[in-house]
């Protein structure tokens, strides 16, 4: 990829997403890197570091980004690397349900539906964003609460 000068290689990736987008024909469809934590997975470091270790995590992205060789890319470390902050924040997210507990997973829950889900429209759902490294037994209490405290 880095064989030639990078303004070659922008000036070549630029007409190609250029050509794509008034339909004429390419070489190969434009491809724009978007990704949240597969560069992590993909070099080996957990998600957990990938969100505290900015270093790592541009790492992990420049690895992805030699393998696939994008003509764009969507700067997502920026996303990802927040660890700290969210911790300051108390941003649940993060920490739940793939550490703690079952019982603390219930407790969370319980609280959500409780307070969030009060009067009815809410949905617990893990489906969109369950982490890969959540505990089985803490995504099961999840499904659970919800018999246990929906009415």
């Amino acid at each position: 990829m880095l064989d030639r000068p990078a303004n070659e290689l922008f000036a070549e990736r630029k007409h190609r997403v250029a050509n794509a987008v008034a339909l004429c024909e390419t070489g190969r469809v434009p491809f724009i890197f978007f990704s949240l934590f597969w560069p992590a997975k993909l070099a080996g470091i957990t998600f957990e570091e990938a969100m505290h270790d900015p270093d790592k995590l541009d790492d992990a992205y420049g690895q992805a980004v030699r393998l696939l060789q994008p003509d764009g890319f969507a700067a997502m470390q920026m996303i990802i690397s927040t660890g700290r902050a969210m911790e300051v924040l108390d941003y649940k997210q993060i920490k739940w349900p793939g550490t703690g507990t079952e019982d603390d997973v219930d407790s969370y829950c319980k609280n959500l539906i409780e307070k969030v889900g009060k009067g009815g429209g809410f949905i617990l759902d893990g489906s969109i964003g369950t982490p890969d490294e959540a505990k089985v037994e803490n995504v099961l209490a999840m499904a659970q609460s919800v018999h246990k405290y929906a009415n």
